[in-house]
């Protein structure tokens, strides 16, 4: 009878173990399916400016974590892609100052949602993005194995990664991801590190 009592525990231990093992492979996979590289969203941006032929110059992408005040929030994960991504498509009348704005969301889903806004006073002129090589899994990669980017994830606990853009270096003519990683402690004592990396070399800046 014992015996028969330990055999019971031992099978119910592997049961659990089962289940355990089972849920953390299924987090995982989740966590690696559940966003998308910044190329593959552009596919879909694109598809969507030509069938609604849109003529505004394509300024910039960008994954935040904090995206708009409409919708939630942004996920990056360890891999460089994330569950939303921000296309940004604007001019600028260089008589009223008028901005007109063009704004794509690509959900990891593969569904998008598009957003018309104009503005006044804004006026700024930058240089549309019309190439870039390095996607967003390959920014990631660059700038987690920089050595600053590294010492201060390391002695940060509970660092996120709160800014990942791509846009226009007009200073330098070229185009560039940002990847900023924040740190809020108390008191508002907030501490960042920023990394600046040449989205057709991959080198950073």
């Amino acid at each position: 009878m014992e015996k028969d009592n330990k055999n019971l525990k031992l099978i119910v231990v592997i049961i659990i173990l089962i289940i355990i093992i089972s849920s953390l492979v299924y987090l995982l996979y989740d966590n690696e399916a559940s966003g998308i590289i910044a190329m593959e969203a552009k596919e879909i941006a694109d598809d969507i400016v030509q069938n609604q032929n849109i003529t505004l110059p394509f300024k910039g992408v960008s994954a935040t974590a904090s995206m708009s005040n409409s919708y939630p929030m942004g996920r990056i994960d360890n891999s460089g892609r994330s569950s939303i991504w921000v296309f940004t498509y604007c001019k600028t009348s260089e008589t009223t100052h008028d901005v007109e704005l063009f704004e794509i969301y690509v959900f990891s889903n593969e569904n998008a949602e598009t957003v018309w806004a104009n503005s006044t006073g804004a006026y700024f002129d930058v240089t549309p993005i019309s190439n870039w090589i390095v996607d967003s899994d390959e920014a990631f990669e660059i700038a987690e194995n920089n050595p600053g980017v590294k010492e201060f994830r390391s002695t940060h606990s509970g660092e996120f990664l709160s800014v990942f853009s791509l846009y226009w270096d007009e200073g330098n003519q070229r185009e560039v991801w940002k990847l900023t990683w924040r740190h809020e402690g108390l008191v508002d004592n907030i501490d960042k590190i920023t990394i600046f990396i040449d989205a057709n070399t991959g080198g950073v800046i």
